[in-house]
């Protein structure tokens, strides 16, 4: 199951870093690490170091354009017009082996365990074995050049300039299927799931279904021809011989991004962790990051669903579906043993005790393992059913049962030292507190919280309308997770609820908690990074394509299961260290709204292109320009857009409303030069003009802006003060205001020379955001003869004290310059 994201909150693209590459353009690149390798028409291969953006070696050995370059394990593949293969040691930096073969250029490679699929200018793709570099077959059948070629399990698609996609038999080399699904030249090709993606030269991108053998949807988002595509969950990203990067949700064509900065075409892009790597013919390869928070680690291992993780200092462990306990070193992304657990049922549970592991099993038992040497220590048999989580405090164990009780155990002993019911269906999962306090959950939608020694239940807790089917604490504070999809947090010294964290659209199945920030898994593969002290949702990790079963917490990192068979690594520094300051602070929020603005605004053609510069989303978010030096000298965005943009009208295009405070604030302390014809009403009127003619960009960027959750930003309630002057059109600074509300509600007129009465209305706690959207407000009052009358506000500025303010005047007729009273009752 996969998360469709609304478009406001697609990440932003920021451009990282630019590294001149070549005088020639580069045709490739490939990242290992914090290892670049761009490969160009020069016929070098360069070795660039991804921190510094310095150049540290170059591979020599080509001789001609250098057309697609590939990474496995310790190897670096490259391909060439030269019609030859070439694979390095990326270690020793030497050529290992030359592949030859083809009678013209080598196009493009893909890789599959030990096969090297090579697809060339001589209408034929090789597969060769990796290991030994023997060839062991050639499928022939296309017209014109191959391509591209992807492997998929025991399949190889092949694109060409025929026009057509050619699918074989792996293991035969028989050709399977033809599609005819272009009108024109294939330039690139992808395989996802069922789907063959491929882009041609007529700016096309086609989305093939395997199983319907039909196209179910087609992409036009480029001017020119397609030169490359690659996929990443549900993004897609293609470049073009435009010059850009587009993004796309594939599976809705929604066009998600347009990416700009490079001055010719675009050739090569691939996908690594959270950045996009563009090589193209203005001699550069570009990084881009796009703001998502990826694993910085995977380990894969398992063959079926990961049920159970548990940490501490020295070991991760893992176990699942297999009846097998794996111990990783983390910092070497490798499994070192696997402990047969003797069980031939799935492990649910799984704790640690220094050198000890305690799983679960389908079998009513606990057993426990000594880590270093895989033996068996003891089993802890008492329970008369299936067996799920378990916690352990120091030398103490508290497991869970399908018998709905809950065991303490001496881990030292074996022995069970006391056995707590309440529980009305299945236990679930334990947390301690302390030596003599545990808190279980389980079927019955109940958390109850026990003294061990008395063996008495403590508390209840009822909230809960579903299952509860995992719990964390830190301290006093017990948060769960249950399947009526939301998290609650308990202090089980008061018996309180203290929090209730909603947000999820499914089951959440685990949870854990440090330094008051909780970490929820979820069964729709999400993982979400809460607040406990704001009740707000800080983050949302994307990354398994499975449920997520389980989550413990390794120093600084988060290391998750899930039912895709993956263990990830997240690092969530920035969100437990307290020193730190908070992630989403209000100005980093306004600034990545505006930036998703102008990215969004230009890539569906609503701003000028002058506005697509990387430097100026760079500049926005306070980093350094990599180009346009002079984009130093603005102190103010305000002004560096509206430099850029042209008129005030474009720049409310860009639909970023609350630059209406920001402007005023400029023009008041002179930081905008008027033109002659411009004044403070008419910049705003202008502004407002181009926010009302773009009504979807503003939207759009009050909802980015707002985020997950809405009501920490938006005020709680609003208010509105009105005052009134009998004084007329005097000057304003010189009028004296009397403030009207419930107990003054009527006004006594006295001396009345003046042609109008004044009144100034101000709001208070509006959010800048709304502001243009008032058109106008109305105040109602009636007059001693009866007379109903309406005052009408608007063009609303910020005053000195924080507040929104704008002044009216009312005409007054000659009647009632001719009468000794009057009384207005507003």
């Amino acid at each position: 199951m996969s998360m469709q994201k609304k478009i406001f909150d697609i990440p932003n693209i920021i451009c990282q870093a630019k590294i001149e590459c070549s005088d020639l353009p580069v045709e490739a690149v490939a990242v290992t690490g914090n290892l670049m390798f761009s490969g160009a028409r020069d016929h070098l291969i360069k070795i660039w170091n991804l921190e510094s953006n310095e150049l540290i070696n170059t591979l020599d050995g080509h001789t001609d354009w250098i057309t697609d370059l590939k990474i496995q394990d310790n190897k670096l593949i490259s391909c060439s017009r030269d019609k030859t293969i070439r694979i390095w040691d990326i270690k020793t930096r030497t050529c290992e082996r030359i592949l030859e073969g083809h009678t013209a250029g080598v196009l493009s490679l893909d890789i599959q365990n030990d096969l090297l699929a090579s697809s060339s200018t001589d209408s034929t793709v090789k597969i060769w074995n990796l290991k030994s570099g023997t060839l062991v077959r050639t499928l022939e059948g296309h017209a014109r050049i191959v391509s591209g070629v992807k492997f998929k399990k025991n399949r190889v698609y092949t694109a060409s300039w025929d026009h057509s996609v050619k699918t074989w038999n792996l293991n035969t080399g028989d050709c399977i299927d033809t599609y005819e699904v272009h009108f024109d030249a294939i330039n690139t090709i992808d395989v996802v799931d069922n789907l063959i993606i491929t882009g041609d030269q007529s700016k096309i991108i086609n989305i093939w279904d395997i199983n319907e053998k039909k196209v179910i949807n087609s992409l036009i988002g480029h001017r020119r021809m397609i030169m490359d595509i690659t996929v990443d969950q549900n993004n897609l990203y293609s470049c073009s011989q435009d010059g850009t990067i587009v993004q796309w949700d594939y599976r809705t064509g929604t066009k998600l991004k347009k990416i700009e900065g490079h001055n010719d075409a675009v050739l090569n892009i691939i996908r690594h962790k959270n950045c996009i790597f563009s090589a193209s013919a203005d001699g550069t390869i570009r990084v881009w990051d796009d703001r998502s928070i990826h694993s910085v680690k995977k380990l894969t291992g398992h063959d079926d669903i990961v049920l159970g993780l548990a940490s501490n200092q020295d070991y991760l462990v893992s176990v699942g579906t297999e009846n097998q306990i794996k111990v990783w070193d983390l910092d070497a992304e490798y499994c070192l043993r696997e402990i047969d657990s003797g069980f031939s049922s799935w492990i649910w549970g799984v704790a640690l005790a220094g050198d000890q592991v305690i799983i679960s099993s389908d079998e009513g038992v606990y057993r426990v393992f000594n880590l270093k040497t895989g033996e068996l220590v003891r089993d802890l048999e008492g329970h008369n059913g299936t067996t799920y989580r378990l916690s352990v405090k120091e030398n103490l164990a508290a497991t869970t049962s399908f018998d709905n009780t809950i065991k303490i155990w001496d881990l030292n002993t074996g022995d069970c030292i006391k056995t707590l019911k309440g529980h009305t269906f299945a236990t679930y999962t334990t947390t301690f507190i302390d030596k003599n306090t545990v808190v279980s959950s389980g079927s019955d939608s109940t958390i109850r919280v026990w003294d061990i020694e008395s063996g008495k239940c403590k508390y209840v807790f009822r909230d809960h309308m579903d299952e509860v089917f995992h719990l964390a604490s830190e301290g006093n504070i017990v948060v769960s997770a249950c399947g009526d999809k939301t998290i609650r947090a308990y202090n089980v010294e008061t018996g309180k609820c203290i929090a209730v964290l909603e947000g999820h659209k499914d089951q959440v199945w685990c949870i854990q908690i440090k330094n008051g920030i909780v970490f929820s898994g979820c069964l729709d593969s999400t993982i979400k990074i809460w607040s406990l002290e704001n009740e707000m949702c800080l983050e949302t990790f994307y990354g398994h394509s499975g449920a997520v079963k389980d989550l413990t917490i390794k120093d600084n990192f988060l290391i998750s299961g899930s039912k895709d068979s993956d263990i990830r690594v997240w690092d969530i520094t920035e969100y437990i260290e307290k020193d730190k300051n908070k992630k989403q602070t209000l100005l980093a929020q306004e600034n990545e709204a505006l930036v998703a603005l102008i990215q969004m605004a230009r890539t569906y053609n609503k701003i000028p292109k002058s506005l697509a510069h990387p430097d100026i989303t760079r500049k926005v978010l306070g980093l350094k320009p990599l180009d346009i030096e002079e984009l130093d000298k603005y102190d103010s965005i305000v002004n560096l857009i509206r430099d850029q943009a042209g008129s005030w009208r474009t720049i409310g295009h860009i639909g970023y409303g609350i630059w209406i405070n920001d402007i005023v604030k400029l023009i008041r302390n002179n930081k905008i030069i008027l033109d002659e014809d411009e004044s403070l009403e008419t910049i705003l009127h202008e502004y407002v003009l181009g926010l009302t003619e773009m009504p979807e960009m503003y939207w759009l960027g009050l909802l980015r802006f707002l985020g997950p959750n809405p009501e920490r930003i938006i005020p709680k309630s609003w208010s509105f003060k009105l005052e009134f002057s009998g004084e007329g059109p005097a000057p304003l600074e010189e009028v004296e205001w009397v403030e009207l509300g419930r107990k003054i509600n009527h006004v006594e007129l006295g001396d009345r020379e003046e042609t109008a009465l004044v009144f100034k209305l101000s709001l208070k706690n509006v959010l800048e955001w709304f502001i243009p959207l008032i058109k106008s407000i109305e105040i109602q009052f009636k007059d001693d003869r009866g007379d109903i009358q309406y005052v009408e506000f608007n063009n609303f500025l910020p005053d000195d004290n924080g507040n929104w303010s704008t002044v009216s005047m009312f005409k007054i007729d000659s009647g009632y310059r001719e009468e000794p009273n009057a009384i207005l009752n507003v």
